[in-house]
């Protein structure tokens, strides 16, 4: 059965070729590529916006299946408040980063182009202020790596260290993030600098209420 593709601004959106296309009778068709600047700016737009309802559903191809990807709102929360943003269920935004298993990983890997950024769409049930971990691994050498972690108004900054290999996981606590009102928010970690090559392998982010 042919599934039909999600829609933004009149746009058709395919994950597969990573665009944005418009076929209209009578007018030039329109290709954009995510990676272009058009392109970025429908993206954060898309994002910012909502438009995806819940649970949000992208389309991703493989050879001639289709593989539908459900994005819940609720993506990572538990009953505790603790909110886990697993690699797996992030959208990455950019040209080279993308999801990797197997072989002792289960993250966002070839990260090396410092454009690229993860995002997560995720709903917060009580108000309040969140300790924020980042669990990732790092080769010896590829180190020095700085990034933003971004939720509404707020950001964190960190400094990827090396643990020894790609498949060598820590976990780190960057700070706290204060998020003012239930709803649902998008999360995304982008870098800033990138010195040797490559950002990180990213395995999670995990926001943790703060007991008062």
């Amino acid at each position: 059965m042919t599934k039909q593709l999600p829609t933004f601004r009149g746009y058709v959106v395919d994950e597969r070729l990573k665009q944005f296309r418009k076929l209209e009778i009578g007018k030039e068709p329109e290709f954009i590529d995510f990676s272009s600047q058009r392109g970025r700016e429908l993206q954060e737009a898309l994002w910012q916006e909502g438009a995806f309802t819940t649970p949000e559903i992208l389309y991703e191809f493989h050879e001639e299946q289709v593989e539908i990807k459900v994005i819940c709102a609720s993506c990572g929360h538990t009953n505790s408040g603790i909110v886990v943003l697993k690699a797996v269920d992030a959208v990455v935004r950019g040209t080279n980063a993308r999801y990797e298993s197997g072989g002792g990983k289960d993250n966002i890997g070839y990260w090396t182009n410092p454009d690229d950024y993860v995002i997560w769409r995720f709903k917060v049930t009580k108000a309040g202020t969140f300790d924020t971990a980042i669990t990732f691994a790092c080769a010896a050498g590829s180190g020095g790596s700085e990034y933003a972690i971004l939720v509404a108004k707020e950001k964190l900054a960190g400094k990827v260290k090396d643990t020894g290999s790609w498949t060598n996981f820590v976990t780190e606590n960057i700070g706290t993030l204060k998020i003012e009102k239930p709803g649902t928010y998008n999360l995304s970690v982008k870098p800033e600098t990138m010195p040797a090559g490559a950002v990180m392998n990213l395995k999670s982010v995990t926001l943790v209420p703060v007991e008062k």
